[in-house]
């Protein structure tokens, strides 16, 4: 997740190059192909040509034979099953051009160095095809790792296409302008909290139902009028209700919410049925209601 958080960093960049042939990658430290640099390649370093491949994919040639060092790439990109290559993205890809009919192929090698094994992912930006096997104009980024290894190589190549490419000297810029807008944000969400705790005990020091018991406390906000509470502001009736079982009614002492005292009780056992019950208040007078 973060290798590939890495990529997309880099696409939020700036575009720094546009309307050009372009190779550019940069290479993780441990990648062989790339050996951990950072290269941009323009018409003024290398020759760029663009053709279908036999997967009815594309090949992108990039050489120089002229000057020494000689310098050679070579980027090969094909849908699943032998399609035409279409814009969109394409994951789970694998070494070109020995990719099993079901999966898409990728191969960037050069400068004598290529992988024997490949996994990696890419994104066809945009793509024209000419007459027969010739290519107008392609743009593709692409993220590839040799030998199953954790590091990765991630490139983009420009074959006569406005699509602007990004390289990684924006991606500090980039992750600092998002951290800045995240802490921006977690500020507003520290200062809401900070007015809905104001507002809460606001709230918890009101006492809604006027039986004198404060709403941060009160266990029954909805007390009628006038009836008397106990010290967590229920009535009798709403006490007696509260309690769960036989064994809990049978015990209860309204007044203190205390469950050990056995008599006098203030709530009564009233079945309903054969297995179930209610605990209804005792208002028949025989008991003192006040300790």
């Amino acid at each position: 997740m973060k290798k590939w958080l890495a990529g997309v960093l880099i696409l939020l960049a700036s575009p720094v190059y546009a309307g050009e042939n372009i190779l550019y990658y940069r290479s993780e430290t441990g990648d062989y192909i790339g050996q951990g640099k950072e290269k941009t390649y323009t018409d003024a370093d290398l020759t760029f040509s663009a053709s279908k491949n036999y997967d009815n994919g594309v090949t992108v040639s990039m050489e120089n034979f002229t000057d020494t060092p000689f310098l050679w790439w070579d980027a090969n990109f094909a849908a699943p099953g032998d399609v035409l290559l279409q814009v969109g993205v394409y994951e789970n890809a694998t070494r070109f051009p020995f990719q099993a009919s079901n999966v898409p192929g990728l191969d960037f090698s050069g400068d004598g160095r290529g992988c024997n094994e490949l996994t990696g992912r890419f994104e066809v930006k945009e793509i024209v095809y000419g007459a027969g096997d010739t290519i107008t104009s392609f743009a593709a980024d692409f993220e590839q790792h040799c030998e199953g290894g954790e590091a990765a190589l991630y490139g983009s190549v420009r074959y006569n296409s406005d699509v602007p490419v990004e390289t990684g000297d924006q991606c500090q810029a980039t992750v600092a302008a998002l951290q800045a807008q995240v802490e921006s944000l977690q500020g507003q969400v520290d200062a809401l909290q900070a007015q809905r705790d104001a507002l809460q005990a606001k709230i918890d020091g009101f006492d809604i139902d006027g039986d004198g018991e404060y709403n941060g406390t009160d266990r029954c906000p909805d007390t009628n009028a006038g009836a008397s509470v106990d010290d967590s502001g229920c009535s009798l009736t709403q006490y007696c209700k509260q309690q769960t079982t036989k064994r809990r009614c049978i015990k209860a002492d309204w007044q203190h919410d205390e469950l050990g005292v056995a008599l006098p009780h203030d709530c009564k056992v009233v079945k309903t049925g054969r297995t179930t019950f209610n605990c209804e208040s005792i208002l028949s007078g025989k008991i003192d209601l006040v300790p």
